[in-house]
């Protein structure tokens, strides 16, 4: 869970399409491309559902390869550790535009 202080600030930012979008990038250093190089992953589908306009839910699904099925803990700590990174350090100001 990432807990956003006030969200009715990041309605018109679209925080859920930004967050989506950076989990679906396949682009060289994305999570997805470090996943794949590692064997573990084939793909992932990020998935947005706004409760109501100040809760957004977001899952992720990642298609396992079977090595990946074997290392999933550390599947699942790549993902949330990019999560963090993504907290800590800021969305890319050109995301906007793209989201």
């Amino acid at each position: 869970c990432l807990p956003v202080s006030d969200l009715d600030d990041w309605v018109l930012t679209k925080p859920d399409e930004i967050w989506a979008l950076l989990l679906r990038n396949r682009a060289q250093g994305s999570l997805l491309s470090l996943l794949k190089a590692e064997g573990l992953a084939n793909s992932i589908e990020p998935t947005v559902d706004e409760q109501t306009r100040t809760f957004i839910l977001l899952s992720v699904s990642i298609d396992l390869t079977e090595r990946g099925l074997a290392r999933w803990r550390e599947v699942s700590s790549s993902l949330f550790g990019y999560l963090r990174m993504l907290r800590d350090r800021g969305v890319p100001p050109h995301l906007y535009d793209e989201a």
